[in-house]
């Protein structure tokens, strides 16, 4: 069978994303799901919780996916402790999510406001992005 990878992510474009990704991974079964809280630590329990549901063993990843712009320094090192905790996976997505896509489509060799990166994904979506409403067709034409 398959091995499970459980994606806990703070917003719903990462649960896009990542669902598209599901679709072209013939390896893993890739199960993203928006954390209803976004503080990084509540991310982190989350996936724990979500992963003792689904019944994930230990050959499966538990992964939690966040930005690096809501997290503290003395936050990070009791996000840390907790996943080591319950062997779960951080994936910081840089400062935004935003510059993971916009890496898709441009060198991103400087630092944008968060406004600018959405920006510059609507100059390359003909207008269309706007957080994850209608992200949909977008990822598609981005991979």
């Amino acid at each position: 069978p398959k091995r499970t990878i459980l994606l806990m992510v703070e917003g719903e474009s990462e649960e896009i994303y990542f669902n598209r990704i599901a679709r072209l991974s013939n390896r893993y079964s890739i199960i993203p799901k928006t954390s209803k809280d976004k503080r990084c630590e509540d991310i982190v329990a989350n996936c724990a919780k979500m992963a003792k549901r689904l019944g994930l063993d230990d050959g499966d990843m538990k992964v939690a996916v966040f930005d690096l712009d809501v997290v503290t320094g003395p936050e990070l090192g009791r996000v840390v402790n907790l996943a080591n905790e319950n062997n779960v996976i951080l994936m910081p997505s840089n400062l935004s999510f935003e510059i993971w896509l916009l890496m898709h489509l441009e060198d991103v060799s400087k630092v944008y406001s968060q406004e600018d990166y959405e920006d510059r994904l609507s100059i390359h979506l003909d207008g269309r992005y706007r957080k994850s409403r209608g992200l949909k067709d977008e990822v598609r034409c981005m991979m």
